[in-house]
């Protein structure tokens, strides 16, 4: 259960809610307590985007070499990038991103 990243992150999140109301430090809000939680679920979103963007960094290096070992076997590059879903997903955010 402790391997779950997500359910720790929660359950140290509930934990100092909890010691915070006990200790008198806060007093329990409703607002707040939904507000927390959307902190909790956008904080996990931009860590979702910095992984995502790692991966897409990573691809990207991936390719490059492969141009780089292509064009070392003289084959056109162009002919395996054209097809590579990296290059797809590009220009499906391209066009997203222009609407």
């Amino acid at each position: 259960l402790w391997r779950n990243l997500l359910f720790r992150n929660e359950f140290n999140r509930v934990k100092k809610l909890v010691r915070s109301y006990k200790d008198g430090k806060n007093n329990y809000d409703l607002d707040i307590s939904k507000e927390s939680v959307k902190d909790a679920e956008i904080a996990s979103l931009r860590r979702e985007v910095e992984d995502l963007n790692k991966q897409l960094s990573k691809e990207r290096e991936r390719l490059a070499y492969a141009a780089v070992v292509a064009r070392r076997n003289n084959i056109d590059p162009i002919l395996f990038e054209k097809e590579s879903p990296l290059l797809r997903a590009i220009g499906r955010q391209n066009k997203s991103s222009n609407i």
